[in-house]
């Protein structure tokens, strides 16, 4: 894709389209659903590569012996069984899309009852990412904006409804806020992955626009960007600690822009959950309550960039609305 999709973050990707000149250029083409299997069987998608990689070895496209790659992953040190289980999945899924469900203990794809385990799974590492971020009593808000999504919403749509409201439940509640920046530093797996990459002895710097020390850039009306040196990964163990205080009275950062934003994003985001009922969802209009439902991930960036993209989905929200036939708040 062209540079052009940095200024539309939400343009459609045109698989089907690549996928056919391919498969017309080359002749011959394999695909298989690796981004799917990868989420459902690992949880994430990072080892869609690992499992491309193992279908292309069992079909024969690869020059090298399996052993040579999996003594290959081994070296690398990262992540070593479930690169390996990933690998093997591959090679599985080209001779038979159902031979590696037991590879690793659990089905890769829909089970019986499937749907449910993969909205309680989704819903289980969201929160406990949520409760070790920003602590229990956001991540009950996550839990109890579902629940009431689930009473709400005719059973026979929560497949399609459900996990998209609980990725953009996160997306609302997760502040990555200058507490959460500096838990992410502080946090022993980032020296590590550091360790990993760099070898010898080296000095870190870290770019920042802090909202109350940035001044702002009269040209671009944005907040400019400071470089601080190693002293600040103590300030970030400080900051971290302190986390606590998120919210409260003695929060330095209450009153914030971002704060106020990320309020008013909460506040719209619970107003979309409380009158989804007033309009019962059916196969006619499913598309577009499935739209306003993940209205909250198109709010990306941070600072006046967020604030942009929330006045935007603001607009797509009344639209949805009406679309839907739910009344106005005046």
């Amino acid at each position: 894709m062209s540079g052009e999709f940095t200024h539309e973050p939400d343009q459609s990707f045109p698989l089907e389209e690549l996928v056919n000149d391919i498969r017309n250029a080359a002749g011959e083409l394999y695909t298989l659903p690796a981004t799917e299997a990868a989420k459902t069987t690992f949880g994430d998608t990072l080892t869609a590569n690992i499992i491309m990689l193992g279908y292309a070895y069992q079909c024969e496209a690869l020059p090298i012996p399996c052993q040579a790659i999996e003594t290959a992953i081994e070296l690398n040190g990262r992540d070593v069984d479930t690169n390996l289980a990933a690998f093997r999945l591959g090679r599985s899924m080209a001779a038979d899309l159902a031979a590696g469900d037991g590879l690793i203990g659990r089905s890769t794809f829909e089970p019986e009852d499937s749907q449910k385990r993969s909205e309680a799974g989704l819903l289980k590492r969201r929160v406990d990412l949520l409760c070790e971020s920003h602590g229990s009593k956001v991540a009950a808000q996550l839990s109890d904006w579902v629940t009431m999504a689930r009473k709400k919403i005719d059973p026979r749509y929560h497949e399609e409804l459900i996990p998209a409201l609980i990725e953009s439940a996160f997306r609302v509640l997760y502040q990555k806020d200058e507490y959460e920046v500096a838990r992410l530093y502080s946090q022993a797996k980032f020296r590590e992955s550091l360790s990993e990459e760099f070898e010898g002895r080296f000095k870190l710097r870290v770019h920042l626009a802090p909202p109350l020390w940035s001044r702002m850039d009269p040209d671009s009306g944005r907040p400019r960007m400071r470089s601080f040196g190693p002293w600040v990964f103590t300030a970030f163990k400080v900051l971290s600690a302190l986390r606590w205080i998120r919210g409260k009275w003695f929060d330095p950062f209450r009153f914030s822009p971002e704060k106020i934003l990320q309020e008013q994003i909460q506040s719209s985001f619970e107003r979309t959950i409380s009158r989804s009922s007033e309009v019962p969802v059916t196969r006619d209009n499913i598309d577009n309550a499935l739209r306003l439902a993940k209205w909250p991930m198109q709010v990306r960036g941070f600072g006046p960039v967020r604030a942009e993209a929330f006045q935007k989905a603001r607009g797509e929200i009344e639209r949805l609305e009406s679309a839907l036939g739910v009344t106005s708040e005046r």
